[in-house]
């Protein structure tokens, strides 16, 4: 029953969240994810790779020259 009203919750919040983000500029939309991903940098420096570990077969799916 608790994750019964935990998920409804958690749905009913998301949905909320949904609308806002509806709502915004796309600049707000891009100040919000750079926001974020630099909170995320902050929090978890270790994890921020750029890019440099990946092998080369998932590499040249992102390069615009390929």
């Amino acid at each position: 029953m608790k994750e019964t009203v935990t998920k409804l919750k958690c749905d009913h919040v998301q949905k909320m969240q949904d609308a806002l983000f509806r709502k915004m500029s796309a600049d707000q939309r891009m100040e919000l994810g750079v926001g974020l991903w630099r909170l995320g940098r902050e929090l978890s420096p270790d994890k921020t790779r750029y890019g440099t570990d990946r092998s080369a077969t998932t590499s040249h799916r992102h390069r615009s020259d390929s």
